[in-house]
This record gives structure tokens, sequence and C-alpha cells, in this order.
């Protein structure tokens, strides 16, 4: 799969597969244009909430992982089932950090990017987000009040194959 935000285009983040090539008429002709795998926008809904309405422009790069789920804590990660997870900054908040007058705005905290978000790499479905102290995460991280607009950088600290610490 390819992974890819819009910068300052927009608040969106895409997934291609380019893997192969794909049927797309009757005459079973193979082309090579990438099938549109899934589409993450502000607006998009897990059940009735909307968890990304407050991303910014997408500038994080998107970091893929590892993960092992489905483990109790005596169980070895290695027999543990395990997720590709798909880990971007919240964005930028164009609206704190922009020029519209002589003065710069300077705004305590952003409405928009303060955020880390987790979704399935394969299938886009939302996972997680932790935001910073105006509570709309699944977890609040003390100081996270200002766009990341930064590549989430993954560590696995034990080396075991699987993601144990995430940096913004």
């Amino acid at each position: 799969y390819l992974y890819g935000g819009m910068r300052m285009g927009g608040r969106n983040y895409y997934a291609l597969d380019v893997s192969k090539s794909y049927s797309t008429d009757t005459s079973n002709s193979l082309v090579d244009d990438p099938l549109l795998k899934f589409v993450i926008t502000p607006d998009t809904k897990v059940g009735e909430a909307k968890p990304f309405e407050k991303m910014g422009m997408t500038w994080s790069v998107p970091t893929l992982y590892k993960l092992a789920n489905d483990c109790s804590a005596s169980q070895p990660k290695d027999a543990c089932g395990t997720q590709m997870v798909m880990a971007f900054g919240g964005g930028y908040d164009e609206t704190s950090h922009e020029k519209t007058s002589d003065v710069m705005p300077t705004n305590p905290k952003d409405s928009k990017g303060a955020a880390l978000y987790l979704v399935d790499a394969k299938t886009g479905q939302y996972l997680s987000h932790s935001s910073g102290s105006d509570g709309s995460g699944d977890s609040t991280l003390a100081g996270m009040d200002f766009s990341v607009t930064a590549r989430i950088s993954a560590f696995d600290t034990d080396s075991d194959g699987f993601v144990d610490n995430l940096y913004a």
C-alpha cells in the first residue's frame, strides 16, 4: 500500500493498493491503476462519533508498525495476533498559526491538530487517538495542546519485532 496526506492541500489521508493490476471492464484487460483502499477525513464517522473532526491539515507522514494484540501479560508476544497500524499526528491548525492581519495569532492552544491517531493500516478502521487537555481523545496526554505536524516515531525497545513506544 501507499499512504499519504494532503499537506497544505487539505485534511485527508489516503491508502492506495498498488500491489497488482486490476481488471476494470468485462474484457478482463489489466491496467496498473491503483485501488483506493480507504480515505480518512474529519467527517469520517465511527458509529455516531467523529473522532477525526479536530484533524488539521495532514502534514504528518504516516508511520506504519506491527502491533501485538489479543495478548495476555503472561503470553509471549510471538504467540499473539498481529495487526499493522498506521499512526499519524493530528495535523496543522492554520487558524492558530497563519497571519491574517498585522498581528500574528497567539492562541494558548490549537483548536485542531493536537492529537495522535491510530488506525488499522489495511482497512483504515479507527483504533484510538490521544489528545491534549480538551479531552476529545480516548486518552489524554498532558501538554499536547498544539498541532502535531511531524512524523510519529515508533520504537521496538525490547527487540521482539513489535512496537513498544510512540513519540510525537
